[in-house]
């Protein structure tokens, strides 16, 4: 109660949304903000500010304190007892200027990807981000999948590098600090002070080439005469092991690279642990900066990786030519010195590779309005030399790999196909050395295959990088790989039956990991509960299909792949059919024999 006159014998009960806290106060004071208080009779329920009862959760008092009402949506309140709407409901954020702006993405109540949004009072400046997500600043609304996942960016309400995991730094959090390194296994930024991991590969390497090494010098001056006579008795067995590893090196290539360029640009990774598997068999893709942990020795760019892989490709070039004209004695003999043979072959090895690292430069991402280099985020898309260089850099290499190695290697065999189309061994003529090991897996009228495969190979690899949409690269790597399948299934076009038969499974497998990535999206956009298994199926299924392709070349080892006679007659048989061909005569009945002939050949 109050009296509002001095010395006055009565006292009055305060009105509603009043009390009067003091004895003998003169006046009512109004309820404390966020409280109310509805009574206006009852004398002892306007003594104290616990007789005001507070405002509901989403409630705030009215003007006289008298009752409460609804905050407007989409502002609320904290909590009970809040004096103004000053938050957002949850699935919004306040921005900057004290406005709700809705969390989703598309208006239908969808949250957007990556932020998490589901309780009251979120605000701009500290939205909380979902671990594999980035932002780069608190005034940033857009929400970017991080390129190297939940290892880089365990999520938060920080942004920009400190919102990246200790090793990692970054737009996206897609670089590897300094003392760090990518390690090409697991995909996570190790620390360089680990010795072992960094100095483990280059040990590997020196003992398998010193034991590689030792044993061909101790062969070569003790069982010299033994080995060429093994050599000679069982040439085309090993002729066909030769080949029939070289396709699965090839295809294991076209498996690891296939992977890469969907991850490149934002897609799925293999299934898992059918990815462990990939991340094993990434050794043939011979990323020599990955396997030997380079950034620990020094932190390049990208522009300066390119360069160094493109120098010393050329430096072997260089180094190979020069011995093989210091050693050679015959006509010709540059292209038949073993080490410019071997080079060719490397060439042909490192082409996905070298096609990868090129195309990779001219792709850029897009983070709130700046644009870095995909494959180097520390490196700005406009306006810095560091990227032009190396864009000119793999325009270069563009030129030679991918465009100017196999249409050389194509002239090459179109200028000696009718000596390929004629041989009457699998090799040929010793003039043919030099390209022997792109032929001898094929029929002699298929002298033009090897560089369509080579063109199978790429566009299964670094053409894939090209293509911005995950999905369609999936469609172009299926509809390529299933018409190579179906190709060599009615061609038959190898030397052996056997290989034939391993192409056909090999080409399954390429299939089944193209199906695999769309089984990955697939599992991942519905939020799978059993996606886990199901992944574990879909791998036990890929890693068996790799077991059979070795398990394949194993037992045609131990088979032996047929008697080097009847190979010898069953190509010489071949040989005249393919020159009757070229001339235009019994084409028909040429490609009947070719059959039997094929199986001789086995």
């Amino acid at each position: 109660k109050y009296n509002g006159f001095q010395s006055a014998s009565y006292c009055t009960v305060c009105g509603a949304g009043r009390i009067a806290a003091q004895e003998g106060s003169v006046s009512c004071e109004l309820c404390p903000g966020g409280r109310y208080n509805a009574d206006s009779t009852t004398a002892g329920l306007h003594d104290s500010e616990d007789d005001c009862s507070q405002s509901p959760e989403g409630y705030t008092p009215n003007e006289e304190r008298t009752f409460y009402v609804k905050c407007e949506s989409p502002l609320t309140t904290r909590g009970e007892g809040s004096a103004t709407c000053d938050v957002c409901e949850k699935f919004y954020y306040m921005n900057g200027d004290g406005g709700c702006e809705p969390c989703d993405e598309d208006g239908e109540g969808n949250l957007r990807e990556g932020v998490v949004c589901h309780s009251v009072g979120n605000e701009l400046a500290t939205l909380e981000i979902e671990a594999g997500y980035y932002r780069t600043a608190p005034e940033s609304r857009e929400v970017y999948p991080c390129t190297l996942g939940e290892s880089a960016c365990p999520g938060g309400d920080r942004t920009g590098d400190e919102l990246c995991a200790e090793g990692y730094e970054g737009p996206l959090c897609g670089s590897c600090q300094e003392s760090f390194y990518l390690d090409s296994y697991s995909a996570v930024c190790e620390t360089c002070s680990n010795g072992g991991k960094v100095v483990a590969p280059l040990v590997v390497v020196s003992s398998i080439i010193g034991l590689i090494g030792g044993v061909a010098a101790y062969n070569y001056k003790y069982n010299y005469d033994a080995i060429m006579t093994y050599y000679t008795d069982r040439k085309e067995q090993l002729y066909l092991q030769m080949n029939q590893w070289t396709m699965v090196m090839v295809t294991w290539q076209i498996v690891s690279g296939l992977g890469q360029a969907h991850s490149f640009r934002g897609g799925s990774s293999y299934p898992f642990p059918f990815n462990y598997f990939v991340n094993v068999i990434e050794v043939f893709m011979l990323d020599f900066f990955a396997f030997f942990n380079t950034d620990c020795v020094r932190s390049i760019t990208y522009a300066e990786k390119l360069a160094v892989a493109f120098l010393t490709v050329v430096s072997l070039g260089v180094v190979s030519v020069g011995i093989g004209a210091c050693t050679s004695t015959e006509d010709g003999g540059i292209l038949r010195s073993s080490f410019v043979k071997g080079y060719i072959v490397l060439i042909y090895v490192v082409l996905p590779v070298m096609s990868s690292m090129a195309f990779s430069a001219f792709n850029c991402d897009e983070v709130d309005e700046e644009w870095f280099m995909t494959v180097d985020p520390m490196i700005p898309c406009h306006e810095d030399q560091r990227r032009d260089n190396a864009v000119f850099l793999a325009g270069v290499i563009v030129t030679i790999f991918p465009i100017g190695v196999p249409l050389i290697l194509l002239s090459q065999l179109f200028v000696n196909r009718r000596q390929i189309m004629k041989r009457h061994t699998r090799s040929g003529d010793k003039e043919l050395g030099y390209i022997v090991f792109l032929f001898r897996l094929y029929h002699p009228e298929y002298w033009y295959l090897p560089v369509v495969d080579i063109v199978r190979r790429l566009m299964l690899t670094s053409g894939l990088i090209m293509i911005k949409d995950p999905t369609v690269q999936l469609l172009v790597a299926l509809a390529v790989s299933i018409g190579f399948i179906v190709a060599f299934r009615e061609l038959k076009p190898f030397y052996e039956p056997e290989t034939d038969l391993l192409a056909y499974v090999c080409g399954w497998q390429i299939v089944l990991c193209v199906m695999s990535f769309a089984f990955t999206t697939l599992l991942q956009l519905q939020n799978h509960s059993s996606s886990l298994a199901v992944q574990i199926a879909i791998s036990v299924v890929m890693i068996l299909a790799n077991v059979a392709i070795v398990s394949m070349v194993v037992q045609n080892m131990r088979n032996g792949g047929g008697g080097d006679e009847d190979d010898d007659q069953g190509a010489e048989q071949r040989s005249v059919e393919a020159a009757l061909a070229v001339q235009g005569v019994g084409s028909a009945g040429s490609v009947g024999s070719k059959e039997e002939g094929g199986s001789a050949g086995g």
